[in-house]
C-alpha cells in the first residue's frame, strides 16, 4: 500500500518476435473505502451511504458512484473536504446531497455503489469493490 508501481508491456507473436517495451505507466494505491450501507434491501429512496475509511493526508478528494445494475450511472458525487464526514473512521453521504444525481430520489429497482479515494499526486488512489442494493 502507498507504493508506486510501474508497468510496461511487451508483445510476442507466434514466431517469438518481441516488440519494444511500451511506454511505462504507474499507479500508487491508497487505502480503500470499506462499504457498510446500503446493501441488501431498503425502502429509503434517498439512502445514507455509510463507509469506513482510514484518514489519509494523501487523499485529495472522495467520490461515491451509484449505478443501475446494467451500468447506467445515476449519481457521481465528488467532494474535497472530508473533515466533517469522517469521525472515528466513518464517512456518511446522503444521496444527492450535491444535486448532481440523475433523479432527485432513487427509483424502485436494483443498484450498485462504490467509493473512490483520489490522491493529490497524479495516478494515485483506490476504488472499493461494488456493493449491490435494491430499493423496494
Amino acid at each position: 500500500m502507498k507504493v508506486r508501481y510501474r508497468y510496461f508491456l511487451k508483445a510476442v507473436d507466434q514466431v517469438g518476435n518481441q516488440s519494444l517495451p511500451s511506454d511505462t505507466v504507474d499507479y500508487r494505491l491508497l487505502p480503500k473505502f470499506v462499504l457498510q450501507f446500503p446493501w441488501g434491501e431498503t425502502e429509503d429512496r434517498k439512502p445514507l451511504f455509510c463507509f469506513g475509511h482510514p484518514g489519509d493526508p494523501d487523499i485529495a478528494y472522495f467520490r461515491v458512484v451509484v449505478e443501475e445494475m446494467d451500468g447506467g450511472k445515476v449519481w457521481d458525487s465528488i467532494w474535497q473536504d472530508a473533515t466533517p464526514l469522517f469521525g472515528e473512521g466513518m464517512g456518511r453521504i446522503l444521496y444527492n446531497f450535491d444535486g448532481r444525481a440523475l433523479w432527485d430520489s432513487l427509483r424502485l429497482r436494483e443498484y450498485r455503489w462504490r467509493g473512490d479515494a483520489v490522491g493529490a499526486e497524479p495516478r494515485t488512489g483506490s476504488k472499493s469493490r461494488w456493493m449491490g442494493f435494491q430499493v423496494l
